[in-house]
């Protein structure tokens, strides 16, 4: 960037598939068994991976503005230290617990929706300590039928709110006031939405700047972790965090086969979508 020859549109790899794949372990370990079989999660991966390429060109904007700014080679490494600090261990931190207890929360919902017949309401509650926010205190207590839970915590990051089945009676106050985050990740199937601040500062540039950001984002497929492997004889199928959940059964089938036969590794790649046009990138290599 300092040489004029990386724009902030541009991405950083490394960068955008190190918050990526942050974000998604702390998802997983928080999901538990399952999390890579489900489309729920898979859509959620989706939304951190926009998060990720959004969090990353928000980094690069603001090192943009450092390199534009100060003339001095070391001042400049000096301050970029302190701003790639933040954003990649202070904040990413805050960032990866949120994700934790998205993922966490919406799984628990689920089990809401399945047992409604029998808890047909949920309760919010607090941890009740000088920690809660005042915002969030208020709401302890309101009860509400599950489906109607649109907005479920976490609210915001740091919220340590928890929705408690019951069968009591449904509360006449049930406005949810003034939250940063109203969203339920299990309903809408995203853990940031439009109104997070990385994602906000991306749709408040140009039509190019967005684009850009936005294909090279989804091309960070290819590149993405294969987080999943199964057993094949002696070897094993290596499966892409982005591989079509509609094809997977099969294309597991056939690689299986393929390591055995071929006696190696065999990789199952990424669903990749190229601007309007959906190009179906994923295929097996061995």
């Amino acid at each position: 960037m300092w040489n004029g020859e990386t724009k902030p549109e541009d991405l950083d790899k490394d960068l955008v598939l190190k918050n990526y794949s942050s974000l998604n372990k702390a998802a997983e370990q928080a999901w538990g068994k399952g999390y890579y079989d489900t489309e729920l999660t898979r859509q959620f991966r989706e939304n951190m991976l926009v998060f990720a390429g959004a969090k990353s060109y928000n980094l690069m904007e603001q090192l943009q503005v450092l390199s534009d700014s100060i003339e001095d080679k070391e001042l400049l490494d000096a301050e970029a230290k302190k701003l790639i600090n933040k954003h990649n261990n202070t904040w990413l931190e805050v960032e990866r617990k949120f994700c934790a207890n998205s993922a966490s929360e919406a799984r628990n919902f689920q089990e809401h929706i399945e047992n409604m017949d029998i808890y047909p309401n949920l309760k919010l509650r607090t941890m009740e300590d000088e920690f809660v926010r005042t915002s969030h205190m208020a709401l302890d207590g309101i009860i509400k039928p599950v489906l109607e839970w649109t907005s479920a915590p976490p609210f915001d990051f740091g919220c340590r709110c928890q929705l408690e089945p019951t069968t009591e009676p449904p509360t006449k106050k049930q406005n949810l006031g003034e939250l940063k985050f109203k969203n339920n990740p299990a309903i809408s199937k995203q853990i940031f939405t439009a109104d997070q601040p990385y994602i906000s500062n991306l749709s408040q540039q140009s039509k190019q700047q967005q684009g850009k950001v936005r294909d090279n984002t989804e091309l960070m497929k290819r590149h993405a972790p294969f987080s999943r492997s199964i057993d094949a004889g002696d070897n094993k199928v290596h499966i892409n965090d982005f591989c079509d959940l509609n094809d997977e059964a099969d294309n597991i089938i056939a690689a299986e086969k393929i390591a055995k036969e071929l006696k190696q590794d065999v990789y199952i790649l990424s669903h990749v979508n190229n601007g309007n046009k959906k190009r179906h990138q994923e295929r097996i290599r061995s």
